[in-house]
């Protein structure tokens, strides 16, 4: 599996590019969810792959975490809130 270490700066651009989409549609229709927003740019920023943020790999990597977690944590209390 050491081929897609190669692929993996792609395959994040690709993703970055169908967040900066639904950011768009969140912002010009208010089509989607803030919490798989906020989900979703957690994961984005723990899974930079690119060698000039070797350094900051810890760093990104609890800043997306903390991001991945909040947004959990917010549609827990809206399910519990629900019932």
């Amino acid at each position: 599996l050491m081929f897609l270490e190669t692929l993996a700066p792609y395959f994040w651009l690709m993703g970055a590019v169908f967040f900066a989409s639904s950011l768009t549609f969140f912002y010009f229709r208010r089509h989607g969810s803030v919490k798989l927003l906020i989900l979703n740019l957690g994961i984005l920023i723990a899974g930079i792959p690119f060698s000039p943020f070797k350094n900051f790999q810890l760093t990104l990597w609890i800043s997306g975490g903390v991001l991945m977690l909040t947004s959990l944590i917010m549609y827990v209390s809206e399910r519990r809130a629900r019932k």
